[in-house]
């Protein structure tokens, strides 16, 4: 009996939608121009540049600042908002850069993660063609 109450518990709690829980459960999500977050993209493009594909290039600023999309208090249990920027690099250069800001995907649940991508430089594809899955 005590295992049909706990898998009807287990049941209703599963298909409550992501969006009937408070937003304090859900995360915060910091907005594109904050510098917390344009750090983490200069530290992931310097890492994946230099280590992954040889290019030795690093963010030195950023201009234009934009928004794309926000995708919260939906059926995912995942918001995301989706910026782009235009990016000054370490060769001279100006490059988009596209990054997503993801809340509670940070270490254990706790935080956000940021993903970023300079479509001109992925050889790889590793966002997909012009950094595609990083893009609303």
């Amino acid at each position: 009996m005590i295992r049909i109450a706990i898998g009807l518990a287990a049941f209703a709690i599963m298909t409550v939608q992501a969006s009937a829980y408070p937003s304090w459960w859900r995360g915060k999500l910091p907005g594109c121009d904050e510098p917390r977050v344009l750090n983490q993209v200069q530290r992931r493009i310097a890492y994946g540049s230099t280590r992954v594909l040889g290019y030795h290039l690093a963010i030195e600023s950023f201009d234009a600042i934009n928004q794309n999309a926000i995708k919260a208090d939906g059926a995912s249990w995942i918001d995301r908002r989706y910026c782009t920027a235009k990016a000054w690099l370490s060769n001279g250069k100006s490059s988009e850069v596209v990054y997503l800001i993801e809340a509670t995907q940070g270490f254990a649940g706790i935080g956000y993660k940021v993903q970023s991508c300079l479509p001109r430089y992925d050889r790889w594809r590793i966002y997909d063609a012009w950094c595609r899955s990083i893009r609303p």
